[in-house]
């Protein structure tokens, strides 16, 4: 975690210069809740947003990381107190869908609240090359991609892995006396396949994707105290979510080939005059940057996911003593405890925090 660090206890790591973050949205509602409310026969949670915009906690949980960026950037002497940045000191940019740019309103009102900062953006729903995921039409690609998913345990390693926890949602939702079990002649869903690329295009299919939609509206549901699940309950539901973004992470040559241009423009923003910016996307992109960087695998403390909800990827570039720069990597993140309890942080207190560390490179 970060800890209380003034100037004096800088000097060790040199001076910040400055901050380039790529953050994950925070908290929003279940994408499609008109699907998912046809797999129980029970009458679903209501929530304070529509499908896949930010809840009101999520927006709350997006200032209180800016509060705390604020805190951290003013004790290490980027900001100065009430800081009201010049034109270009200080940049934020989100995806064009509502959860990103209202995540990115909500950081920026909690990093200097007095400052009136504005999130650029283009316009809603249109599509932004730097956040889109678009993988080249590539046959070559798409086989290296497929021989690195089977090198990893492929298919078979994913389903297995996806069996209890179907079943641990199907239990839960009481499946079986479902709207979609009914219509469907279904009592199970079927954990049976899961495909990355099928001979022309890639494409991330499983066979189980309800349970992936239920399980990622189940967790949201925690998050938000609108469920009360056990710790090793809600961990094995969440993980079924997970599979998705840990198949991008199996296949690190495709994800590499897709975040290189987003690795390109953050170096160039690094290496820019720019005191602080902060990108706002989602899990896809930080897994995509996470490959292009070559970062070593790690598991993160009190989470339920690599890349969990209002994540950031925190770039320094700092000055050292000697007159070098370099730059650190680290992944700032609330835990599982804080986004359920809307935590708020402090020098103190911090968020939690993980060094990254790249592939072949000795610190």
């Amino acid at each position: 975690m970060f800890s209380p660090q003034g100037a004096e206890a800088q000097k060790a790591d040199g001076k910040l210069l400055s901050v380039v973050v790529l953050g994950r949205h925070n908290l929003r509602a279940p994408l499609n809740m008109a699907a998912i409310k046809k797999l129980t026969p029970h009458k679903w949670h209501e929530w304070d947003a529509p499908s896949g915009e930010l809840t009101a906690r999520g927006g709350a949980l997006s200032g209180i990381m800016g509060n705390y960026f604020r805190l951290w950037l003013e004790d290490e002497g980027l900001f100065p107190k009430h800081y009201i940045p010049k034109e270009g000191e200080v940049r934020l940019y989100a995806n064009s869908v509502e959860r990103t740019i209202a995540t990115a309103k909500h950081f920026g009102a909690g990093l200097l609240p007095i400052a009136n900062l504005t999130a650029l953006h283009k316009p809603l729903g249109a599509t932004d090359a730097f956040f889109a995921f678009n993988v080249p039409e590539n046959r070559i690609l798409h086989e290296i991609a497929q021989e690195e998913f089977d090198m990893a345990g492929g298919a078979n390693a994913l389903l297995k892995r996806a069996k209890e926890p179907v079943a641990s949602v199907e239990k839960l939702l009481d499946f079986s006396r479902s709207d979609y079990a009914k219509e469907h002649g279904a009592t199970k869903i079927p954990v049976t396949s899961y495909q990355v690329y099928n001979g022309e295009k890639f494409r991330l299919r499983a066979s189980f994707l309800e349970a992936q939609r239920a399980s990622d509206a189940i967790t949201l549901a925690c998050y938000e105290g609108k469920m009360n699940l056990g710790a090793d309950e809600l961990t094995q539901i969440a993980n079924l979510n997970n599979i998705g973004i840990d198949a991008l992470f199996a296949m690190p040559t495709l994800t590499k080939t897709v975040g290189v241009n987003l690795l390109q423009t953050l170096r160039s923003e690094l290496a820019s005059d720019v005191r602080f910016s902060y990108f706002c996307g989602h899990d896809t992109n930080l897994a995509a940057l996470l490959s292009a960087l070559e970062v070593e695998d790690y598991d993160l403390p009190r989470s339920l996911s690599k890349v969990p909800i209002g994540a950031n990827i925190v770039m320094e570039k700092r000055l050292l003593q000697r007159g070098d720069k370099r730059a650190k990597l680290s992944l700032v993140y609330a835990s599982t405890e804080s986004i359920r309890d809307v935590e708020t942080f402090t020098l103190a207190q911090p968020p939690q925090k993980l060094t990254l560390r790249l592939k072949g490179f000795t610190p």
